[in-house]
């Protein structure tokens, strides 16, 4: 939870299902911490779990099993900025 009070951080992701602590918990400390768009990333596919992860402060919410393809594209959603400088630092280097 440290790391993201970083102002770096542009996405944070977050598996719900924590061996020691609950996810909407640690979500929501998060929250106070940062500004970040906060992505879950879990196998709890219920409705009720998904608003409950969305009204503790996610931006976005995939569920397990997910393509790499699936992540890609949230985070390109939640942080277009950073994902266009990564392509592009990407395609300098090549």
């Amino acid at each position: 939870m440290a790391a993201a009070a970083d102002p770096a951080v542009s996405l944070i992701t977050l598996d719900m299902g924590l061996p020691d602590m609950d996810g909407h918990v640690v979500a929501r400390a998060i929250r106070a911490l940062s500004k970040a768009p906060l992505l879950f990333l879990t196998a709890r596919a219920e409705n009720d779990e998904v608003l409950a992860g969305m009204a503790s402060g996610a931006a976005a919410y995939l569920t397990k099993p997910f393509r790499p393809k699936e992540l890609a594209e949230a985070a390109s959603r939640l942080c277009p900025a950073l994902m266009e400088r990564t392509v592009t630092k990407a395609q300098h280097t090549t």
